[in-house]
C-alpha cells in the first residue's frame, strides 16, 4: 500500500488539498470540492428523492417511521463505501501501470477498458474468474436498467397512453407497457454509441447527462415543496428554461470539449521484460509549472462550455427556480389566480417558517387540513381521557363496594 501511495503522490494525483487546485471558487476548474460536493447533492437529490424507481421502492417499506430513515442510512454508508472503493481501485491501477500506461501506449482506447484490462492482468490465469468479475458488473447495472425501464413504462403508459385509451383492459396495458419498454431498450443501445464516440469516458458522459436532465427535475420538486407561489403553468416553463440551459452546458460541453489537464504518465517500462530493468525505472513525476488551466479557458460562446460539468447541476436548479417565480408570479398578475395549495403538499419547514414568508407566499397556502387535522386529534385525544376517567372512576365504585 505504501508503494501505491507513494506512486500517486509523486504523480500528482493525491494533491486534492491544495488551495490553487481544488479549493477553487471558480465554476471552470473540473474538479474542485465545492463543485463535487454540489454535483453530489444534485445527482443523489435526483436518485432517491424524484424518480418512480424509487419512490415504487419507497411504497414497498413498511409505514413503521423506522423503515424508511433505515433505509436512507444504508444506502448513505453503500454510496460512500463504493466511493472510497472506486477511488482505491484508481490508485492501484495507476500504480501498476506507472511505467506503461495502456492508454499512452495505444494498447486501450477509452478509460473505461482500464478496470477490465487490470481484472484480465491480474487473474487472467485463473480460468472463469475474470469473467465472473465482469459478470458480477454488468448484472448489477442490468438490474438497475431493467427496474429503471419498468418504471418509466409504467409511467408513460399512466400519464400519456390512458388517458388517450381510458377503456384499456389491464392485459392490453400490460402488454404495451412490454412495448414501452422493448422500444426504451433500445433508445438506451442507441445512447451507448453516442457515449462512445463522445471520447470522454461512459463515466464522465454518465455523470454530465445526469447531473444536466436530472437537476432540472429536482428543482421542479424543490420549487413545488418549497414554493407556494409557483403554480403548474410555472413550473412547466421553469422546467422547459432549466432543459434548455442544462441541455446547451451539459451536451454542448460534451461535443465542444473543455481542457481537461493530463497527469503524467510513461511508456518507458512497456517493452522491458526484465524485473530488475523495471525496478530501476523512475515513477512519473508531476510537475507544479505544468499546471496552468487558466491559459486554455476561452472566450466568447465557447466560455459556457469550459463550466465544470460539476457546477451544471446547480446552476440548472438557479434557472428552473427562477424562471418558476418569475412565470409563476406573471401569471397569478394576469390571471388573478386565487387557487391556494394545502400545506399537506408542502414542506413542514414552512409551517414553522411561516411568520418569515412573503404576504403572498402566506395568502396561497391553505392551513384548513392541518386545522382539521388538529381537530381530530384533539378529539381523539380528548376521547381518550374521557375514556380513562370513566375507567378509573368505575374501578374506584368497584373497590367501594
Amino acid at each position: 500500500m505504501a508503494e501505491i501511495w507513494e506512486a500517486n503522490k509523486l504523480s500528482g494525483r493525491l494533491d486534492f488539498l491544495e488551495p490553487y487546485k481544488f479549493m477553487s471558487f471558480d465554476p471552470r476548474v473540473r474538479h474542485s470540492l465545492l463543485g463535487l460536493a454540489c454535483h453530489g447533492t444534485m445527482v443523489y437529490t435526483f436518485l432517491y428523492g424524484c424518480t418512480q424507481t424509487t419512490f415504487q421502492r419507497y411504497m414497498a417499506l413498511k409505514k413503521d417511521g423506522k423503515s424508511l430513515p433505515l433505509t436512507f442510512s444504508i444506502t448513505s454508508f453503500v454510496a460512500v463505501m463504493f466511493g472510497a472503493l472506486s477511488a482505491l481501485i484508481g490508485l492501484i491501477i495507476f500504480a501498476k501501470n506507472k511505467h506503461c500506461d495502456p492508454l499512452a501506449n495505444r494498447d486501450l482506447f477509452s478509460k473505461d477498458q482500464l478496470y477490465p484490462h487490470y481484472v484480465m492482468r491480474l487473474m487472467g490465469h485463473l480460468p472463469g474468474l475474470p469473467g465472473f468479475i465482469l459478470s458480477a458488473i454488468f448484472s448489477a447495472s442490468l438490474s438497475s436498467l431493467s427496474s429503471m425501464m419498468s418504471s418509466t413504462a409504467a409511467v408513460f403508459l399512466q400519464e400519456f397512453i390512458k388517458p388517450c385509451f381510458p377503456k384499456m383492459t389491464d392485459k392490453t396495458a400490460t402488454v404495451v407497457s412490454k412495448f414501452v419498454s422493448l422500444a426504451l431498450g433500445g433508445v438506451m443501445v442507441l445512447l451507448t454509441f453516442f457515449a462512445k464516440n463522445v471520447g470522454v469516458g461512459l463515466f464522465t458522459t454518465a455523470l454530465a447527462i445526469g447531473g444536466a436532465l436530472g437537476s432540472t427535475s429536482a428543482s421542479v420538486f424543490v420549487s413545488g415543496i418549497f414554493l407556494p407561489i409557483v403554480n403548474q403553468k410555472g413550473a412547466i416553463i421553469g422546467f422547459i428554461a432549466g432543459s434548455a440551459y442544462s441541455i446547451f452546458l451539459g451536451f454542448g460541453g460534451l461535443i465542444n470539449r473543455p481542457y481537461v489537464y493530463r497527469y503524467p504518465v510513461s511508456t518507458a517500462g512497456c517493452n522491458v521484460t526484465d524485473v530488475n530493468l523495471l525496478n530501476n525505472l523512475t515513477s512519473p513525476v508531476y510537475d507544479p509549472s505544468t499546471w496552468n488551466p487558466q491559459s486554455h479557458y476561452r472566450s466568447g460562446l465557447n466560455g459556457f462550455y469550459d463550466i465544470s460539468y460539476t457546477w451544471i447541476g446547480i446552476l440548472d436548479m438557479l434557472v428552473t427556480v427562477i424562471a418558476s417565480i418569475v412565470f409563476s408570479h406573471i401569471i397569478n398578475l394576469i390571471k388573478k389566480d386565487t387557487e391556494k395549495v394545502d400545506s399537506k403538499l408542502l414542506s413542514p419547514l414552512l409551517t414553522h417558517a411561516y411568520c418569515f414568508m412573503p404576504k403572498m407566499w402566506r395568502d396561497r397556502i391553505n392551513f384548513n387540513d392541518c386545522d382539521e387535522e388538529f381537530t381530530d386529534e384533539s378529539n381523539k385525544s380528548t376521547k381518550k381521557e374521557s375514556v380513562e376517567v370513566l375507567s378509573e372512576s368505575s374501578e374506584v365504585t368497584n373497590s367501594k363496594l
